[in-house]
């Protein structure tokens, strides 16, 4: 699990240009995410009284980060065509 943040973080902070900054900013919040999950898996576990039912919300932030990493990253074409830019590389270059 510790792999998924600096992945997540260097997928989102690329290309950003002038925006980086606010870009970091939103990736450090979401931080938060792991003070929050344990409290709900716990409320799960309580409500369902099995265990393992409260780790389906690790496997829903599992799949999420999966989505993100194949296809959430990635900029459209039909925005880099509005922008002027072209994809290289599979790099986006202006």
């Amino acid at each position: 699990m510790s792999i998924m943040y600096p992945t997540i973080f260097t997928l989102a902070m690329q290309d950003l240009g002038e925006h980086t900054h606010t870009g970091t900013s939103y990736m450090i919040s979401s931080l938060l995410g792991g003070a929050i999950f344990p409290i709900i898996m716990a409320a799960v576990d309580d409500a369902t009284g099995v265990t393992a039912c409260g780790f389906f919300m690790p496997a829903i932030g599992f799949i999420i980060v999966f989505l993100y990493a194949v296809w959430g990253c990635k900029i459209p074409q039909c925005v880099l065509d509005t922008k002027g830019s072209s994809l290289q590389g599979g790099k986006a270059t202006v």
